[in-house]
């Protein structure tokens, strides 16, 4: 964490560094207003991908300078439905695609309240398919996250856990009714993973756009596995009504060991998840999503993503959690099975 945060501070950048009682530390990047970071207390390797230009001030210097969306890493938080915020011609879907600079970097800004630390952005955003523009505040916080399996008994599987919760809101201060967005966060991780995903039921996964080799993706009646290494981009999505609000990835470090980073997040079918594919705006209901990034400029990283449900006319809140476990295969299988999936899996199948 001392390196990575020394490189920004020479790039000029302020940096952010939270510690929690279990050891968690946390890297925190106001612009973007991301978790750049997240440690365990006795050891010094990210759960997290980081662009390979934060190896230097230099190339952490041009990198966050990047005028169409200079992407470092970490957790982020966007704003959905990406169909009205980042298209602006859905006849020419990828020559008029751009993140929105209001909203990723956006201008945090670090707020003090009860002694917490809070990341605020105001934004004027467009709203391409409804007209007009819409200003918007999004903030959120970090607190600490004790490890979920603190109280189980015979798990006999020795992990190193770092882990944090994550309080989001969205409001939206300008013509509310016509905005009707809602928050979006991502999780980018080293590539070369597995994402897994509970089910209540056999679903499908819907291929929003890429092409994902029928090899990498296995769906069964309570689990979707889709290993995430492909030379392209692709990504998928799953409705809410499938999804019990936690899905992980795994993968096998270089020297042998495992690592597992799960989100925990509320899910209610009853919600209106407004994110949509591209060619059918009236197909709603998506609450989790997944993205295979293999790209030039870009990079190449896993994602793990969900949406949170428009709750009100005026905006969205929301609670959710990050666990991060690194250990031996075995370990780590065993700390999938609590926590993700049924006896049988295989992590090495």
């Amino acid at each position: 964490m001392h390196s990575l945060q020394k490189v920004l501070r020479r790039a000029g950048q302020s940096t952010k560094s939270l510690h929690f009682p279990n050891g968690t530390r946390l890297l925190v990047l106001p612009q973007g207003g991301r978790v750049l970071g997240l440690y365990t207390g006795d050891q010094p390797d990210n759960f997290f991908w980081t662009h390979p230009a934060l190896g230097t001030a230099a190339g952490a210097r041009e990198l966050l300078a990047n005028p169409r969306w200079p992407n470092p890493g970490g957790d982020r938080t966007w704003l959905s439905p990406s169909t009205e915020l980042f298209i602006g011609d859905l006849k020419r879907i990828w020559e008029t695609y751009r993140e929105p600079a209001a909203v990723d970097p956006g201008r945090y800004r670090c707020v003090v309240r009860n002694g917490a630390l809070w990341l605020v952005n105001r934004a004027r955003v467009q709203l391409f398919r409804r007209g007009g523009t819409a200003l918007v505040e999004i903030s959120k916080t970090y607190a600490p996250a004790p490890d979920p399996l603190r109280h189980e008994r015979k798990l006999d599987a020795p992990v190193s856990y770092a882990g944090y919760t994550t309080a989001l809101s969205l409001r939206v201060l300008t013509n509310p009714r016509h905005a009707h967005l809602a928050l979006w966060p991502l999780l980018q991780l080293p590539p070369g993973g597995e994402m897994i995903l509970p089910t209540f039921h056999r679903a499908p996964p819907l291929t929003v756009f890429g092409k994902i080799p029928r090899a990498d993706m296995r769906v069964t009646d309570h689990l979707i596995r889709y290993r995430m290494h492909s030379r392209t981009t692709a990504k998928l999505a799953v409705r809410a009504v499938a999804t019990p609000g936690r899905m992980g990835y795994v993968r096998t470090t270089a020297n042998g060991q495992a690592e597992l980073v799960i989100r925990n997040f509320p899910v209610n079918p009853s919600g209106e998840y407004v994110d949509t594919p591209f060619d059918d705006l009236a197909d709603l209901g998506y609450a989790v999503q997944a993205c295979n990034v293999a790209e030039p400029t870009l990079g190449d990283f896993s994602e793990i993503e969900h949406h949170v449900p428009v709750t009100s006319a005026n905006g969205a809140n929301e609670v959710s959690q990050v666990w991060a476990y690194r250990g031996s295969r075995a370990s780590i299988q065993k700390v999938m099975h609590r926590l993700l999936t049924a006896s049988n899996f295989r992590l090495d199948a």
